[in-house]
């Protein structure tokens, strides 16, 4: 970074190399920050009820990211603001995943990602409690820059070829932090609501042969003080195989709205081809006969045993 002063001249020499450049070819683009406006936005925090902070970051078909950090001041922008309101919310339009250093000192976090012409009017209802914010997450949010099966360098590093080796066979995503027991900032599934819920009498049962392995019942209870969704997730564990199958496996989900006080039942049907695996050799499905835990929760780390499945 170099310091401009008005009307002076500076000299700038640009180093660049072709080697990873994508289908529109090499481009050189010059852009300058003014002073910083953080201490404006820390004033006018530091005097309201509710701070909101956007940030975001950008990326598309030849702007890949090669980190998970929100791109210039922005982390600074949250940390300052936070400092003097404790009523900070954080809304992040942002592609995928980010890192968030920031997380314990801000009251709540939108995820929103890029939601176009919709964008404002969601957002607003949200924050206004017009609207609750039901979306569960469908993917994985890291807690370091370093966590999970292969990350990209070829922009950091010159050895690199700038090439990604995808190694983690049938351990994509949430399943490959189950494997190796990490931690991650917020699991796949995850996602928060206006209210509470409370999941009760849950129930399994085998349905034996033909395309639907078995069902789901559980009965979901809205424990707040306002209407709002839940998801139920179901899971699988391990199949009654020799062959190597995740220890966690999402057979399906369902949606239910209910307004305080309210309980209702719903069902998830697992299918047979959920309780069967892919040979490779003879490149077929199997369904091995046996006994399959099943796992009920609101996300791929909250799942709770709740019986098995029986496949014959």
């Amino acid at each position: 970074m170099t310091e401009l002063t008005g009307g002076k001249a500076v000299d700038i020499t640009v180093e660049y190399s072709t080697k990873d450049v994508g289908w529109s070819g090499a481009g050189l683009v010059l852009g300058w920050q003014p002073e910083s406006l953080i201490a404006a936005a820390v004033a006018t925090a530091r005097k309201a009820d509710v701070a909101i902070v956007f940030v975001n970051n950008y990326s598309g078909e030849g702007l890949d990211r090669e980190d998970l950090a929100l791109p210039g001041d922005q982390n600074q922008l949250i940390e300052a603001v936070a400092a003097v309101n404790p009523h900070t919310v954080v809304v992040l339009n942002t592609s995928g995943p980010m890192l968030v250093p920031w997380l314990g000192r801000v009251k709540s976090v939108l995820q929103a990602w890029y939601q176009g012409a919709a964008t404002g009017t969601s957002i607003a209802n949200i924050l206004y409690g017009d609207a609750e914010p039901g979306g569960r997450l469908p993917m994985t949010f890291p807690a370091t820059e370093e966590q999970g099966p292969t990350r990209y360098t070829g922009g950091k590093n010159d050895a690199a070829d700038g090439t990604l080796v995808y190694d983690e066979g049938i351990y994509v995503g949430y399943k490959w932090y189950d494997k190796h027991h990490a931690e991650p900032l917020f699991p796949f599934g995850h996602g928060l609501s206006y209210t509470s819920f409370q999941h009760e009498k849950v129930r399994v049962t085998s349905r034996g042969r033909g395309d639907e392995a078995a069902e789901v019942g559980v009965e979901v209870r809205n424990t707040g003080r306002r209407a709002g969704s839940d998801v139920v997730q179901v899971y699988l564990g391990h199949l009654p195989t020799e062959v190597d199958t995740p220890a966690r496996t999402l057979a399906g989900f369902a949606e239910v709205t209910l307004e305080p006080g309210q309980r209702r039942k719903v069902a998830v049907t697992v299918t047979r081809r959920m309780v069967s695996y892919w040979d490779e050799s003879g490149s077929r499905w199997v369904t091995p006969a046996g006994r399959v835990p099943v796992y009920v929760g609101r996300s791929a780390t909250d799942a709770e045993y709740a019986g098995t499945i029986t496949v014959r």
